[in-house]
């Protein structure tokens, strides 16, 4: 047998107890751990209900105070505005020969659509110089032409722009927003 000195084995005993006395306090510890995972769940929960009630209140309320305004239309649109899903969008109106915007889609030399015309409602197409200038839509504001100008680039029609016409005849982009700040309503 191997001799063990007694001071070693009280220092053996002293290191069993601590083990015993740290895994006691290790076992303890996780159990308190456990129980307040347990306790927190609820309260995460009811944080969540919270915020989720407190943002759908806010919503509530945001609309019954600022509710959407949809500005009524000017006399001279009556004819251009169509309610759509509680908007109101405005749309090309019939050509009466004034000032109007048209979003040109080409010029092209051999092409002609005059054998569609009665079936095309709102495509205009003019002769110069032998080529077909194909323009889409009669807007009586510049803004409005450009707004539809942007969603045709949206579709892909890359090369398209803005032409004026006045009584029927090519104006300048200039000179036709000079004459729609003077014809505007004050």
């Amino acid at each position: 047998m191997l001799f063990i000195p007694q001071e070693i084995k009280e220092k053996l005993a002293a290191l069993e107890d601590d083990k015993k006395r740290l895994e006691a306090e290790n076992n303890r510890l996780n159990q308190e751990l456990a129980s307040s995972k347990q306790e927190n769940k609820p309260n995460i929960l009811t944080w969540v209900f919270g915020v989720l009630l407190l943002a759908s209140a806010l919503y509530i309320a945001y609309g019954l105070f600022y509710p959407k305004a949809v500005p009524p239309p000017q006399e001279e649109d009556l004819q251009a505005v169509i309610a759509r899903d509680g908007n109101i969008e405005k749309w090309n109106r019939k050509d009466d020969g004034s000032l109007v915007y048209r979003v040109q889609l080409g010029a092209y030399e051999g092409f002609d659509l005059d054998v569609y015309k009665q079936n095309i409602e709102g495509l205009y197409q003019d002769s110069i110089n032998g080529f077909k200038k194909i323009s889409l839509g009669a807007f009586t504001r510049f803004k409005d032409a450009q707004e539809f100008q942007t969603q045709m680039v949206r579709l892909g029609l890359d090369n398209v722009y803005i032409v004026a016409y006045e009584n029927n005849k090519p104006l300048g982009l200039i000179e036709a927003s000079k004459k729609e700040e003077q014809n505007k309503p004050e």
